[in-house]
């Protein structure tokens, strides 16, 4: 493969763009009995903890050399030291709502053309360096010029939410950057009725305080529902429950849960409620 090839042939540390975690851990184990013991595989991704991630970033101890298996979260987000050498799968994993069904789904693409330039950009910064990327000539030249703004793909129910709190009754009157899709903005209002988070053009006294969560609505809406049923008293700074404990591969509702074990949420009764459950499977 690429990295084995650039490692046996180049001096320097390595940084290898892949798609998405899934990537990058069966690339991990298959390198590992590939490289040798003077090579430190270092995975790279927004779900790692924090001393994980320094990991990655910092320079190779002497004698040493790194391959940073990353995904676009080191495209532009981090810099790395000590990188000579990119290979580039060219693919990258995006999130694309769906208006129809209201769910968001995890789409494997071809990065565009900006996305290519940047990455190359990461081999020798501070000496002449490398970086291929595993397409054809063809491919890249018909690959997009700049990647689709991320508005135009989201579930906008979390952001409508805030806009409202903000008191703005009328996304349409707010100068956007790049305008999202009336169907999108359709969709995060169905979803906001539905879990009673409006009246009218206005949060409800419901809405408000799930906007006070800071939290994506589906889940803040359950958080309400749990606490007007006097399962669990919430704490007053409602904002903890989107912190986590820095613990690797822990997002989303684990990481709530995680939350609600550290601040002690108290139960009226022995059983766990169904919400808690829920959090915790």
């Amino acid at each position: 493969m690429a990295t084995a090839e650039l490692l046996r042939n180049e001096n320097g540390s390595l940084l290898l763009f892949l798609p998405g975690v899934g990537e990058i851990q069966r690339v991990h184990e298959h390198l590992a009995s590939r490289v040798g013991s003077d090579v430190l595989l270092c995975p790279l991704y927004g779900a790692l903890s924090l001393e994980a991630q320094r990991k990655a970033i910092v320079p190779a101890p002497a004698g040493m050399r790194k391959v940073v298996l990353a995904t676009n979260i080191a495209e532009t987000s981090l810099t790395i030291e000590g990188i000579r050498l990119v290979v580039d799968s060219a693919q990258e994993r995006v999130a694309r709502f769906d208006a129809r069904t209201g769910l968001t789904r995890l789409v494997t693409q071809r990065i565009s053309q900006a996305s290519m330039t940047q990455r190359a950009g990461r081999a020798g910064r501070l000496a002449p360096g490398i970086c291929l990327h595993l397409l054809a000539k063809e491919q890249a030249e018909r690959a997009a010029a700049q990647s689709d703004p991320e508005i135009l793909h989201s579930d906008l129910s979390g952001l409508l939410m805030e806009v409202l709190q903000w008191g703005c009754h009328d996304p349409a009157s707010l100068f956007w950057l790049d305008r999202p899709p009336e169907v999108n903005l359709q969709a995060a209002r169905c979803l906001l009725l539905m879990l009673g988070a409006l009246e009218g053009e206005r949060l409800s006294a419901r809405g408000r305080k799930m906007a006070a969560m800071g939290n994506d609505p589906r889940l803040a809406a359950m958080l309400v529902n749990a606490n007007r049923n006097s399962d669990i008293s919430l704490p007053r700074n409602r904002r903890i429950w989107i912190t986590g404990d820095g613990n690797s591969g822990t997002t989303g509702l684990s990481r709530i849960a995680q939350a609600a074990n550290h601040i002690g949420c108290t139960t009226r009764r022995r059983e766990p409620h169904d919400q808690i459950l829920f959090l915790q499977i």
